[in-house]
């Protein structure tokens, strides 16, 4: 099957990152034929929950998760299937090799040269396994951080890369078109968060103890501080206000990478 692909590229807008593109209905259409319908499927770089919404849509039960928060620092749900997602691509080669170690089937959308890439192969024999590609025969159209689906196409030709998932190593695969409605949707306008916007989400939360510390520190870095301050989770309790460990964890809160 021959594979062609735009000879225009288009880039994000300048600054944004490119781990960050939403992955459109269309590409996982291609995918959906090869999981089994009773399979729980963890969703291990979630982001704005594009992927997990296709997902769900054929009836499998979806655990959301990101980057930060769990996979790359070793947790995973109690019980779930199968590892899908797009992949963050300046992250593709510690989501194979941690892939690998969990020892359970997997699909990655990442870009179509991984396969050659000799990091990609050094990881693959380590753990004695084969590669098995599922390749569109042309781009996907993804929408691209702070320009949304107005592109044609991705930057790079992608594919999904999985293991024990396809019935043979190599299936090629026509791409359907994508949903015309995408192209309407914008992604939503984010603003750095503030010293002050932080303090102010801190103040609501009201920490009493360290352990309402630990629980808020561990709420934030899963939801992060949206621009309208998120709601505290109400299983949080906080009794009465204090400075000091409010303090704290705003230091705390500012050392995270996130």
């Amino acid at each position: 099957m021959s594979r062609s692909v735009p000879q225009t590229n288009y880039a994000a807008v300048s600054g944004a990152g490119y781990d960050s593109c939403w992955t459109p209905r269309h590409a996982y259409l291609i995918l959906q034929p090869y999981i089994p319908a009773d399979a729980v499927v963890w969703e291990c770089a979630a982001g704005a929950g594009w992927l997990a919404q296709w997902i769900r849509e054929f009836g499998n039960e979806v655990i959301e998760s990101d980057v930060r928060e769990d996979f790359l620092s070793g947790w995973e749900p109690d019980h779930w299937d199968i590892l899908i997602t797009n992949v963050p691509f300046s992250l593709k080669y510690k989501f194979i090799q941690r892939a690998y170690e969990l020892g359970k089937p997997w699909a990655f959308l990442v870009p179509y040269s991984t396969t050659y890439a000799n990091t990609a192969k050094k990881i693959r024999d380590s753990f004695g396994a084969n590669f098995e590609e599922l390749r569109p025969n042309k781009r996907i159209n993804f929408a691209m951080p702070g320009s949304g689906f107005r592109n044609n196409g991705a930057q790079m030709t992608t594919e999904w890369l999985c293991h024990q998932l396809l019935p043979r190593q190599i299936i090629d695969v026509d791409l359907p078109n994508p949903l015309p409605e995408h192209r309407l949707i914008k992604p939503p306008k984010r603003t750095k968060q503030t010293h002050d916007g932080i303090l102010a989400w801190i103040q609501k939360a009201n920490p009493q103890t360290h352990e309402d510390i630990a629980n808020l520190v561990e709420y934030a870095m899963k939801k992060g501080i949206a621009n309208d301050q998120p709601d505290i989770p109400e299983d949080t309790v906080f009794q009465s206000e204090s400075v000091a460990i409010q303090s704290s964890l705003l230091s705390l809160w500012e050392g995270q990478d996130l």
